[in-house]
């Protein structure tokens, strides 16, 4: 048992999560939780999922009400670990960081279609998920799963045929950077569906956050760049050779008026279950 003489906090165990679990390993770290039955607090850092899976083996061992969850950001305010298994978790204490939307993101974000957004590899995936259709003819035979709605066919723009076959024989021909008018099959489905006005959405919440982490990781490597290749343009041979440790030490030296900054006085946001 591990004590702080100044915070008056004990901690009966440390128990960590596999990265890849077998079977019944939730069931043994409920088990190891009851061999100190007077320390029912349990502070979770974990992903949703093994959150999810820890609630379920308490469930299975009968054990409603007698611990006292106390979970980090991961869970917040999430539905997910908690949904059919509510009376497990019910008086849990989560915790998320202070969160704003950001209004420039959700203008960009909704205005994004399957014809403007072919850079991004994963949206028509997505388009998929969101809209609950199938793009053209690929996905499973005799599927129930509606045909996303076509636009009207692009207009054709005159592409050479030696230059398709030469990017296929490299193997790297990327439909979603042929030219926006290309009409072919696979292109055809260009999808009329428009995000937030055919589907529900909600700026995930941390959005601003990630914005911030680009922004430190652009401002470390632009004053790096002054620092080692002073009136160089591109990268120079100080610079290449650099490793973490140097980077990370102009990472944390960023400052920057971010998204974040009109939240920091504020703390964090508390969720009582």
């Amino acid at each position: 048992m591990l004590c702080t003489e100044s915070g008056g906090v004990c901690i009966a165990q440390s128990l960590k999560i596999p990265r890849e679990p077998r079977p019944g390993e939730f069931e043994k770290i409920i088990k190891r939780l009851l061999e100190t039955p007077n320390a029912r607090a349990v502070i979770m850092f974990a992903n949703e999922d093994d959150i999810r899976r820890v609630l379920e083996a308490a469930k299975k061992a009968n054990q409603s009400g007698h611990f006292l969850w106390i979970g980090s950001d991961s869970w917040g305010s999430k539905i997910s670990p908690v949904q059919q298994q509510e009376e497990i978790a019910e008086g849990a204490v989560t915790i998320l960081p202070k969160r704003t939307s950001i209004d420039g993101f959700d203008r960009y974000f909704r205005s994004r279609t399957l014809a403007n957004n072919r850079r991004n590899v994963w949206f028509a995936e997505f388009w998929e998920e969101n809209f609950g259709c199938k793009l053209g003819s690929h996905g499973k035979r005799n599927s129930n799963i509606k045909k996303c709605t076509e636009s009207e066919r692009h207009r054709t723009e005159e592409v050479s045929c030696h230059v398709i076959e030469s990017s296929l024989e490299k193997g790297n021909l990327n439909l979603w950077e042929l030219p926006l008018g290309l009409d072919l099959f696979v292109l055809a489905s260009t999808g009329l569906e428009r995000i937030a006005r055919d589907s529900a959405y909600e700026q995930e919440g941390k959005v601003q956050f990630v914005i911030d982490a680009v922004y430190s990781m652009a401002y470390a490597l632009h004053n790096m760049h002054k620092d080692l290749c002073p009136g160089y343009i591109g990268l120079c041979p100080r610079m290449s050779t650099t490793d973490g440790k140097e980077l990370l030490s102009y990472i944390r030296a960023v400052n920057f008026n971010g998204y974040f900054k009109a939240q920091q006085k504020t703390g964090l946001e508390a969720v009582i279950i």
